[in-house]
């Protein structure tokens, strides 16, 4: 899903592309974890993450239902809470508080202090006849508070238990002369196969269910 680890953008260095928590965010809105730290009875989730326990009674929620799960891809809009706390992860990448909302996009993830520095529009916002290409440096603008939800909005669904997935395998092998494997290089691809698949999830009600695979083909090339 685009933007959904990290928020790219072409003036960036790789290393300072912002790490997103949206997809974390989601499991802890759908299974109503709390965060707490793994040492406290009944914590859930990650710890350090947003509290989604009781939806009902936060008022950044508005009073919705609280049983788990999602009812409509809007409601990814609600989530609008902050981690608990920064989480260092393993790769040594900080996961910000904000990079767990919806809007994260919106609220100068780079941290450059007055921008996003991330733009959606084709044409950059023309900050002068001197420089037409400026990007749109808006911050908290509605176009970039929406940006996550518009990458995926139309990716995902709620109500659906039947899925087709494309997916492809490469295998490559190692460039003899500089030890390096290295799979975007035509002349060391071994294989490159596309699948499609479809899935059934409409038996699974729990999570230790699983879904059916009504068929696995490999396509042509």
């Amino acid at each position: 899903l685009p933007h959904a680890y990290k928020l790219v953008h072409e003036t960036a260095s790789p290393s300072l592309n912002p790490r997103v928590g949206l997809p974390e965010s989601i499991v802890h809105y759908r299974e109503r974890f709390n965060g707490l730290p793994a040492t406290n009875p009944g914590a859930s989730g990650i710890p350090g993450g947003a509290d989604y326990t009781d939806r009902s009674a936060d008022p950044l929620l508005d009073d919705l239902r609280p049983e788990r799960g999602f009812a409509s891809i809007g409601e990814l809009l609600l989530l609008v809470k902050d981690a608990q706390q920064s989480i260092m992860e393993p790769t040594g990448e900080t996961l910000q508080t904000q990079a767990w909302r919806v809007d994260f996009a919106g609220n100068d993830p780079f941290g450059n202090g007055n921008s996003t520095d991330l733009s959606t529009d084709v044409q950059g916002l023309f900050a002068s006849t001197t420089t037409p290409d400026d990007p749109d440096e808006v911050a908290q603008d509605v176009e970039e508070a929406n940006l996550l939800f518009a990458g995926i909005s139309n990716l995902i669904t709620t109500r659906s238990d039947m899925f087709t997935v494309y997916f492809k395998i490469r295998s490559f092998r190692q460039n003899p002369t500089t030890g390096f494997w290295d799979a975007t290089d035509p002349e060391y691809i071994v294989d490159d196969t596309r699948y499609v698949m479809l899935v059934d999830r409409s038996a699974v009600n729990r999570p230790t269910d699983k879904p059916k695979i009504l068929y696995l083909e490999r396509l042509p090339k």
